[in-house]
């Protein structure tokens, strides 16, 4: 699927004859067997299905379907999951000792805990690494970047220009813009607790006004947490829909080209943008705004429970409204088919039509 439609782009452009209306539309159409055979399956919502062993019987057979980028990413999520196994036991072992010592050892036990994980990281990712060696040599990759092609909007005349520079140039700007959000953001949202703190001090007052909103004392970090969020899923969102458009006007020659520059821009905004805020409050804040050590360990895990409780609502929301969307088209079609008298059903091609569209690998 994906090589027919880098073939196809590389001498036609489909979104231009789409829009000249030579075309109605186009869409890649699922083979519904092999797809039936998934849904029973690898991707079945069942319990057992859920709970089966994350090894790699899996991964030949995505392969085959998908291609290798999504069988990479998947390999490499079924190998996360069986490796973080061992940390998940010996975190349940450690989490005991809250039960069962005093607090000299409990600091004992996170001290060697936080070792164990140091190791456990430098291990995953040099196992990852062998395994995307034994991939790529399975499934015929290596070296598949010599033979890249050119991108059919690639202008070999602007290479060096003053456009293209420029437009690399806005790129990291608008990288360093992002950056610099995240942490006036981080540093404004301090500032904010320590006066709500300072304020409320002054306050005999179980209550603390805020604006039209009444909060009690013990949840005047609440507004704090819900701001940090909301600025990590609205900054991200922006980013995802800025970068990869800049990224497409800045001639670059080859898809992976492309790709990797796009890849190494999209790793400094998120690691600021997502881990900034958490390594501030697990860190910074203690000597930032003088929070004793185990509130500021509570703080922490507090934020990063909100932040996971609306990431899973957000995505939930966004796979039901996809769902919905589609469902209402359809139904739509089908009253108006039934009023004139039409059979009213899809066939398994106008089926595919109503997905998300999947062009290629951006």
């Amino acid at each position: 699927m994906k090589i027919m439609y880098h073939v196809m782009t590389g001498v036609i452009n489909l979104e231009k004859m789409k829009e000249f209306e030579l075309l109605d539309g186009f869409f890649a159409i699922h083979k519904e067997d092999q797809l039936e055979k998934f849904k029973a399956s690898w991707a079945s919502v069942m319990p057992w299905n859920i709970l089966q062993w994350p090894g790699t019987q899996w991964d030949y057979p995505v392969r085959e379907y998908f291609g290798e980028q999504v069988a990479f990413f998947f390999s490499w999520l079924s190998m996360l999951t069986r490796q973080l196994i061992i940390p998940a036991i010996i975190a349940i072992v450690f989490r005991l000792r809250l039960l069962l010592f005093n607090d000299w050892v409990i600091r004992a036990f996170e001290f060697f805990y936080a070792i164990i994980m140091v190791v456990w990281c430098a291990l995953f990712v040099s196992s990852w690494k062998n395994q995307t060696q034994t991939n790529a040599m399975l499934w015929g990759m290596l070296g598949h970047s010599s033979f890249a092609r050119d991108l059919p909007d690639h202008r070999p005349e602007l290479r060096g220009s003053w456009r293209e520079t420029g437009m690399r140039f806005l790129h990291w700007l608008i990288v360093s813009a992002f950056i610099i959000w995240t942490l006036l953001v981080a540093a404004y949202m301090s500032t904010f607790r320590q006066s709500l703190s300072r304020t409320s001090e002054e306050h005999a007052d179980q209550h603390f006004e805020l604006g039209p909103f009444q909060l009690e004392k013990g949840l005047l970090d609440l507004p704090a947490k819900y701001a940090v969020t909301i600025n990590i899923k609205i900054v991200a969102w922006a980013w995802s829909m800025i970068s990869p458009r800049i990224s497409r006007l800045e001639n670059y020659r080859t898809f992976q080209e492309r790709k990797d520059e796009q890849v190494f821009k999209n790793f400094l905004v998120n690691f600021i943008v997502y881990y900034y805020p958490f390594f501030y409050l697990a860190f910074l804040k203690h000597w930032v705004e003088g929070t004793p050590p185990r509130k500021c360990v509570e703080d922490i895990r507090t934020n990063l429970l909100l932040y996971f409780v609306i990431h899973i609502v957000t995505v939930i929301a966004y796979m039901a409204v996809s769902l919905l969307s589609r469902w209402w088209s359809k139904r739509e079609e089908r009253k108006e088919l039934a009023a004139k008298g039409q059979v009213a059903t899809h066939s398994h091609v106008e089926d595919m039509s109503k997905k998300e569209p999947y062009l290629s690998d951006e």
